[in-house]
């Protein structure tokens, strides 16, 4: 396993665009402001702000970035990957992502209005040393007494695309947001990830956040032999 050592570097880019509204529609005729605080329509007044990273300038094909940590992913894992390595005092960090809007990923960026998390906000602070931290933020967009509720998923992903966009201003030159699609990783002094265009990033370590892989169809079910949307192999 490779040490990583690193020291901090000139600023990188990392962009915020206009807000955007979030929305918590009725998902059963149960709902209630009981069971999910959330507001079915939030008004302009507690609009939630959703930020939207722009990636840095592309990479010229064959151009190498030396960082310290590469980190492949930018859904979920690799941003908080991203963000606990600045804020506890680790190395420079590049974050790849082939989606323009890196820190929410399938999970929390490709979701409907209505689906919610599966699990209360009062367990899905982002910071294992700090568990009431999504709590707080809630309840700073006016959202009080919500930790029993379970919170639309694009809400969440505002919460981390917005973490994202703290670190990199309270480490400034630390972070660098790359969008490109990672074909390969090889050893070269320490660790080279290769593009899809021919750019590479270089590190001395890189961490794989590339999320569940594809599912794949059962062996013994013909697909093509049941009814149009009988069988949804990917429900993303």
């Amino acid at each position: 396993q490779r040490a990583v050592v690193g020291a901090p570097s000139r600023a990188a880019v990392v962009k915020s665009m206009p807000t955007a509204r979030m929305s918590c529609a009725k998902t059963s005729p149960s709902w209630s402001l009981a069971t999910c605080p959330m507001k079915p329509v939030l008004p302009p007044s507690a609009a939630i702000p959703a930020t939207v990273f722009a990636a840095d300038p592309p990479l010229a094909p064959g151009e190498a970035v030396t960082v310290d940590v590469a980190i492949v992913g930018g859904g979920f894992s690799g941003s908080l990957a991203a963000i606990n390595v600045l804020r506890h005092d680790g190395p420079r960090a590049t974050l790849i992502d082939q989606q323009a809007d890196a820190g929410v990923g399938l999970a929390y960026g490709a979701a409907h209005p209505s689906h919610l998390l599966n699990v209360r906000a009062s367990n899905m602070s982002a910071f294992p040393d700090d568990p009431g931290h999504f709590v707080r933020w809630l309840a700073s967009r006016g959202h009080a007494a919500a930790g029993q509720s379970f919170v639309p998923r694009l809400v969440y992903g505002t919460y981390l695309r917005e973490l994202l966009d703290r670190v990199a201003a309270d480490f400034p030159g630390r972070l660098r947001i790359v969008r490109g699609e990672a074909v390969d990783v090889t050893e070269h002094r320490g660790v080279r990830v290769l593009l899809a265009d021919g750019a590479s990033v270089e590190a001395d370590a890189a961490v794989l956040a590339v999320g569940n892989l594809p599912p794949h169809t059962p062996v013994e079910l013909v697909a093509e032999s049941l009814g149009p949307g009988c069988y949804v192999g990917d429900c993303w």
